[in-house]
């Protein structure tokens, strides 16, 4: 199972790691037009240990829009090469000027030319589960040092670092069945990327859990249960599911409000906006993002309440009388007797 990077499903909620204040200090300097000073603040950013995920990504964003406009293109490219390398569906706003978009899309082209990161995780599997393994296929720029594995539901919560070792990172175990999750480390043990959940079984795990077969003419009458409960759930969920839309209509209008502020600004030969000042017009970029990525949730979370609830509305119909269902069993064939309304 080879994995790219732009096509991973990574694990529902990114692990938050410990707060890194040099990253928003890095941001105000910016804003206030110190370049030099956050220059070396968003270093001392990625020189922390233990960054988490979103923090990297923040950070050579930061770093390629400051490079960018300080006319360090070589730096800027770079600092977008690394983080289109890890989130090759990041996308940058199309207020910045071009010192800024040009190293970036010079970055994006040589991502596509040599691929993201490619990794395949992996295991040994016999009678047991004996080994975990991720194996790096690509990583053009070597940013991957290593892997912290997480054994899900197991007695190993808190997860165990390991070193590349050629260009594998194998963690033994000695497990009947392992429901498992990976990080990928980059250097001073910065989270690259959150993959997972996989699962692997050995044999013995597959044997053990292979239910006995019931005994020839063995008849079990199941009674259906209630479903009264599912009309009065669904009306809640309906309900719920248009308010999360409604208020994730609000959001959007006011992201496309911000988003047009900023679009509407008038900006001089060097790309620099006259009508706003650059503090200004970031903190309107930051709160159309914040404003657009509550709007995505809610219209999200709004649908998923209403697909559930149309559901249940009509599975919870009344049926009169209720139904009464027989299974048959037989070691070579399953059969279904009842009466059904």
């Amino acid at each position: 199972m080879r994995l790219l990077l732009a096509g991973v499903v990574v694990v529902a909620g990114l692990a938050s790691g410990a707060p890194n204040p040099k990253i928003s200090e890095g941001r105000r300097q910016f804003e206030d037009l110190e370049f030099e000073k956050a220059a070396r603040t968003l270093a001392a950013a990625e020189a922390t240990p233990g960054n988490d995920r979103l923090q990297v990504l923040e950070i050579l964003e930061l770093q390629g829009v400051l490079f960018g406009t300080m006319n360090k293109e070589a730096k800027a490219r770079d600092a977008f090469r690394e983080l289109l390398t890890l989130d090759p569906a990041f996308t940058l706003e199309r207020s910045h000027p071009p010192r800024v978009r040009t190293p970036f899309y010079e970055a994006k082209a040589w991502v596509d030319s040599t691929a993201p990161l490619q990794v395949e995780p992996g295991a040994t599997v016999d009678a047991k589960v004996t080994a975990l393994t991720l194996t790096v296929k690509k990583d053009t720029l070597r940013l991957v040092k290593g892997a912290r594995f997480f054994l899900l539901g197991g007695a190993e919560p808190a997860g165990r670092d390991v070193a590349l070792t050629g260009n594998v990172a194998t963690m033994a175990v000695d497990v009947p069945a392992a429901s498992w999750r990976v990080h990928l480390l980059g250097a001073r043990d910065a989270v690259l990327a959150e993959l997972g959940p996989f699962e692997h079984r050995g044999s013995a795990a597959a044997v053990a859990t292979t239910p006995e077969p019931a005994p020839a003419s063995a008849t079990t009458t199941v009674e259906a249960p209630g479903t009264g409960w599912l009309r009065p759930t669904s009306y809640a969920l309906l309900g719920s599911g248009v308010v999360a839309v409604g208020v994730g209509v609000a959001f959007g209008l006011m992201s496309n409000e911000a988003r047009a502020r900023v679009a509407g600004a008038t900006a001089n030969d060097a790309g620099l906006i006259e009508t706003l000042t650059q503090r200004e017009a970031a903190a309107l970029e930051a709160r159309a993002r914040s404003q657009a990525t509550v709007a995505n949730v809610l219209f999200g979370a709004g649908g998923a309440l209403l697909v559930a609830g149309a559901v249940l509305f009509f599975v919870g119909a009344p049926a009169e009388p209720g139904p009464q269902v027989t299974l048959l069993l037989s070691p070579s064939s399953i059969g279904v007797a009842g009466v059904f309304p």
